[in-house]
Order: C-alpha cells, then structure tokens, then sequence
C-alpha cells in the first residue's frame, strides 16, 4: 500500500550514470539553477552524511561511498531551497546530523536503507518514501514546518520520531509487513495559518493540515507514543494482523477558543480520510481502528480533547466502507484505559455535548475492556458485540471492567438507545453490551450522570455493580438497567449503589440469580430471576 506523498516544490532529478565499476558505490551531488541540493545514488550500497557547515552552505562526506567519483567531500554552496537524496536498488544510509533547511526529501527504492535526520530545523515539509526494503527511519531533536510524510513500503519497518516538533501534520504509512512505530516527546501543532482539518483527496492519504493519520498493513504493526502532543485529530489505523497500540502521557485533540475558527468541523467533507462515515456528526479527537487479528490497545494518563473512539471490530475498512460480520471473525482484542480523561473541546453550543464522547467497539470473539480512574465529559458506549448485529455467530466470552470512573460529567441529553427487551427507551451515560457468550461485567466505585444500561445478551453471564452512583440530569431521571438476557445461571450482584429507579431482568431461565445489598432505589423492577436476595 506504497503512496507517493505530494511534495509542494519539486526538485531536480539528476539523470542515472552510467555502469561504473566502484564497488563501494558512488553518489552524485550538485546545487540546481533552482538552490536545490540534489544527490542521486547509484545501484550499489550507498552511505553518505550531510552537516551544514555556513548559510547555504551544505557538505555532503561518503562513508565507504565516493562523491562525484572523489574520496573528498563535496562542498555545496547556494543551496537556498530543498534537499533531494534519490537512492537507487541498493542497501544505503543518509544520515542529516545538523543544519537548517527549506525542506528535504527522501527516496528509496527496494534496498535496505536508513535515514537519520537529527538536530535540524526544516522550515518546510519533510518528505520520505523509503521504498520496499527492510527500512529504518530516525527523526531526533528537529524542528518541522507544514508536515511530514513518510512511507516505508511492505517489509519490516521501524520509525522512531523524538523530541521533534512538527508545525502542520503528520503522515505515516506503515505498509505490509512486521512494522514498528515509536514517538517520544513529540509535539505536533496547529499552524497558525490553518483553519480547518479539510481532506480534499479522498482517494489517496495525503500530509493533513493539522494532526495526524498513521497506517498499517496486513502483518504485525506495534505503535507506541508517549509523551506526544498532537492537535486537531490523531487517526490511528493498523488493518490486518496481530497489532499492538500503546499510548502514554499524551494529549489529543485541542481546546477550541471561541474566537477562534472552529478546526474540527461535523461536515463530511471536513471529515479525515479514514473516519467511518457514520461517525460525521461525531468530533474526533483520537482515533483507534486495529481491524482483523488478535490486537491490544492501552492507553494511560492521557487527556483526549474532542473524542476518543477505539474500534477494533473491523465493522469498516480503512476506506469506511462496512465489512460483513456474520462472515468475519475479527480476533480476541484487548482494550486497556488507565487515567484517561476524554474532554468536551470547547467547540459545543447549545445544551447538549458533542464532544467528550468515548466508545469502544471489540466486534466478535473474545474481547477484554478494563476501564479505570476514566472520566468523560459526556456518555461512554462499550460494545464488546458486533454492534450491528447482535447474534453474531462468532461471539465470544468478554469481560468488562470498570473502576474508579466518572462519566457524563457535562450532562449530554443527545444520546438514546432502546435495548431489544426493555419496554422504554433510556438515555443514558453509560452504556455496555455484551452479546452472546458467557460473559463478565463489573462496575465498582463510578459515578455516572444520567442513566447505565447493562445489555449482556445470550449465554451465562455474571454481573457485579458495586458503588454505582448515578446523578439525574435536570431533564432527565436516572436509573440503573440491567438485561441478561436469555441464558441459564446468570448472576447480577447491585451493592452499595444509588439511583432513582432500577430494573433488572433476569431473561426467566434456570438459575437465575439476583443479589442485593444496601442500596437506594426510589423505585426498583426486578423480574425474571429464578432466586433473589437482599
């Protein structure tokens, strides 16, 4: 999935040379009419280092590699624009260790290269295509004007970007194979120049005008940030295969200033090129989709601005087109949120909150959501089901933990479901579904404004809600709801916990069980349960 990233100058490509009998390579270099720096490789294994060394001044040393046919380096003088470096077939190294530039490029083809770029500041965009190979790319302590884009092609890959600052956005496409991407204390902001998160090409990724869009493939893909900032939207899609997604101490999304253009518009064509379509009327804030294969999100001590939605379900392709569950098993997933804090970003009007939102979508077979210390502006949905179709053949056992949490804590009133059994629909601030499978819920220690509803669907599943609180909306009455649904010896346990009414069903099957201890309901249902204490 190799796509060529639009460069906004073009440079000068130096015409190949011909067949030469230098073992150890040769590069060509020379400054075009233009002010570009233009270094052509040849088919052997290329390494060459560039150091700024004056104003316009660049000099460009062969390691094991002759410059222009000399040992010696060659000295460019003039170079007022780009710095191109177009390797050929074979291994190579490029290694930019200083300096400032108006903008560089990068380009492989199917050897096995290495670009280190570290301490630069770039007053223009950065462009890397590293081909096929087995490629390593370092970004290190640099400073980067109106994006960066890279491509590193179907092997096995591995990006590090570091200490970096970005002005603009950020493009990454991972490609096929066992592929590897780590950011550590990187910043990527909004220019001052851009006002939207417009994607105008819908058919091929391009660099974003503000945030960023990362792609994987089909083989393995392990993604970790940790302490990154990124404004506006960050989209994270990994496809297929075995992926691992790992977030720390990092913020998404920006506060919106109300004097401000608002950046993270609801229109279709404002939308990031891999948003599922019916997420439009949704603020996007972070975005997670891992598709088909056994995958593992975690995400710790971070604050998301706008909303954070993590899909691991393969309900639609990186293209947002819809997938057919009832004939795709979509892998055992796990989703792990520790202090995270998913906040309203300052763009809502009126009474009810857009932003803030969290959902979580595991799809079929066997899923883990563990939840704590999380706190959400407005509602939170985790559907550990295919959450189009609920008697999805390929569900399996699930488990969903949640302490410490807070949610809803703005009062959003525009969020309704209607459960297949309950009788009424209910707005609510929390809201799981399970679907068929023995499955496993527990909530201890949360605090949710409005309603939390509790679907677990078809199996033998066990409930445990201890020190649910639940804060009524001015409009709006709170409850607790819980359906087990069809399924002999279910179990729900409530202890400790208060709300304005609660119903609790218990599906009329053997073994059926219901506890009860020390709560405060003003009105209470509770049918369908074979034995009931408390």
């Amino acid at each position: 999935m190799l796509r060529r990233n639009k460069i906004n100058t073009r440079v000068s490509r130096f015409e190949a040379l011909e067949t030469r009998n230098l073992l150890a390579g040769n590069v060509s270099a020379f400054v075009d009419g233009g002010g570009d720096l233009v270094i052509q490789g040849d088919t052997a294994s290329n390494a060459i280092q560039l150091i700024q060394t004056a104003a316009n001044t660049w000099k460009v040393t062969g390691i094991a590699t002759t410059v222009n046919g000399s040992h010696s380096p060659f000295i460019a003088t003039g170079v007022t624009r780009r710095i191109g470096t177009f390797m050929d077939q074979g291994n190579n190294t490029v290694q930019f260790l200083s300096g400032n530039s108006f903008g560089i490029d990068f380009e492989g083809l199917n050897g096995n290269d290495t670009l280190i770029l570290s301490n630069l500041t770039i007053f223009n965009r950065v462009n890397i295509d590293a081909g096929n190979g087995t490629n390593s790319i370092v970004i290190n302590n640099c400073s980067i004007s109106d994006g960066l884009g890279i491509s590193v092609g179907d092997n096995n890959d591995a990006v590090v970007i570091s200490r970096t600052n970005i002005s603009g956005g950020l493009l990454v496409e991972l490609g096929n194979g066992t592929n590897a991407l780590t950011m550590v204390n990187d910043n990527i902001l909004q220019p001052s120049s851009v006002t939207s998160t417009v994607q105008p090409a819908q058919d091929e990724l391009e660099v974003p005008d503000c945030g960023a869009v990362i792609v994987g493939g089909n083989g393995v893909d392990a993604i970790a940030m940790t302490g990154v900032k990124i404004d506006c939207f960050t989209q994270i899609d990994t496809l297929g295969g075995n992926d691992a997604v790992a977030i720390a101490n990092s913020r998404f999304g920006n506060l919106v200033s109300t004097s401000a253009p608002f950046i993270q518009s609801a229109d279709v064509s404002d939308d990031p090129v891999l948003v599922d379509p019916s997420l439009n009327d949704t603020f996007v804030g972070l975005y997670i989709q891992t598709g088909t294969g056994n995958d593992a999100t975690t995400i710790t001590n971070t604050t998301v601005y706008g909303s954070l939605l993590i899909d691991s379900s393969n309900h639609v392709n990186a293209q947002g087109a819809s997938l057919d569950e009832f004939n795709l098993k979509d892998g055992n997933d796990s989703v792990v949120l520790n202090k995270v804090t998913v906040l309203d970003d300052g763009a809502t009007t009126g009474l009810e909150v857009d932003t803030g939102i969290l959902r979580i979508y595991t799809g079929s077979q066997d899923d883990a959501v563990v939840l704590n210390a999380v706190n959400t502006d407005a509602d939170a949905w985790i559907f550990t089901t295919d959450f189009l179709f609920d008697n999805s053949p390929f569900d399996g056992t699930d488990s969903v933990v949640i302490t410490n949490s807070n949610f809803n804590r703005l009062d959003s009133t525009g969020t309704e479901f209607d459960p297949d059994n309950a009788p009424f629909a209910i707005v609510t601030g929390l809201f799981i579904r399970t679907g068929n499978g023995n499955d496993v819920v527990s909530i201890a220690n949360v605090k949710v404004t409005e309603g939390t509803a509790i679907d677990t669907g078809n199996g033998t599943d066990h409930v445990a809600i201890s020190a649910l609180v639940e804060t009524a909306n001015p409009t709006v009455s709170d409850l607790i709801y819980a359906d087990l649904g069809d399924g002999n010896y279910d179990t729900l346990s409530v202890t400790n916990s208060s709300a304005a009414s609660a119903y609790f069903y218990g599906g009329d099957n053997t073994g059926d069980t219901l506890v009860k201890a020390h709560n405060h309901f003003e009105t209470e249902t509770d049918t369908g349960f074979q034995f009931a204490i408390g």
